[in-house]
């Protein structure tokens, strides 16, 4: 009970601070967080990583995270929580930050019921605040001890403040309501290794050509029973950018997490 005690209130801690600072795009590969959750009632880890970057940046950034969850029958909730700060000549280059919630509750059959939110911060691509909240369903397509995939659709609700532009010195203030559709497969190679993917496309609802795509590939190898190590790679595309931002962005993450 003290252990279960102290992850959530590690979460929760950092969760809480990403609120307050008003924490990079759409959203998270949740596929490898939620197997980690089902392996146990209660799980926790925390991480390091380095991150090398091409688009509107490019160059090497350090992070850290922390993620936490719980599973009892029929409900799953989890939270990751995640920073990444990058300084060239003493000009910061990237300083971003994001936390994500989700909350599942196994309905009928394959369907199981969703419901998530997010708050993120990328000072690069001019995005001072993005809060995302959705709610929608997951069909299980394939589960088996090998291979499984999800196909998941949501509706969420998006708040943004852009950063200041030359000709516009206010921040921008957006909102949109958006369809989320994801297809996630993942591959059991061996006990101790696992390949995970996860697509996102999100088109605006009353303006399709406003779209955003996410793809994450997470491969997963355990070290020790309590040492995981992670490569991701993950792609991000917005065909309307703000001004001055490149409409994609591509991350190679390498992370070693430990499980508390």
């Amino acid at each position: 009970m003290r252990r279960r005690r102290t992850i959530f209130t590690l979460a929760a801690a950092l969760f809480a601070a990403g609120l307050a600072a008003r924490p990079a795009s759409a959203q998270v590969n949740t596929e490898a967080l939620r197997r980690d959750v089902k392996t146990s009632p209660v799980f926790g880890s925390v991480d390091g990583n380095f991150t090398g970057r091409a688009g509107n940046v490019t160059g090497v950034i350090a992070g850290a995270g922390v993620f936490a969850g719980y599973h009892s029958g029929d409900h799953l909730a989890f939270v990751r929580a995640q920073g990444d700060y990058t300084e060239f000549d003493s000009v910061v280059k990237v300083a971003k930050a994001f936390a994500h919630a989700r909350y599942n509750y196994a309905l009928l059959g394959p369907f199981t019921a969703e419901v998530f939110t997010q708050v993120q911060r990328d000072r690069f691509i001019r995005l001072e605040l993005r809060n995302l909240y959705g709610a929608g369903l997951r069909t299980a397509l394939v589960e088996e001890r090998s291979f499984e995939a999800f196909l998941g659709t949501a509706y969420m609700f998006e708040y943004e403040i852009e950063g200041r532009r030359l000709r516009d010195p206010e921040p921008a203030k957006v909102t949109a309501h958006r369809a989320s559709i994801y297809l996630a497969p993942s591959w059991a190679i061996s006990k101790s290794m696992r390949l995970s993917t996860v697509a996102y496309l999100q088109p605006r609802l009353d303006g399709p050509t406003d779209a955003r795509f996410f793809d994450e590939t997470v491969f997963t190898t355990d070290v020790l029973p309590r040492l995981k190590v992670r490569i991701g790679v993950s792609v991000r595309y917005d065909t309307e950018p703000p001004e001055g931002v490149k409409p994609w962005d591509v991350e190679v993450k390498n992370s070693l997490a430990l499980v508390l």
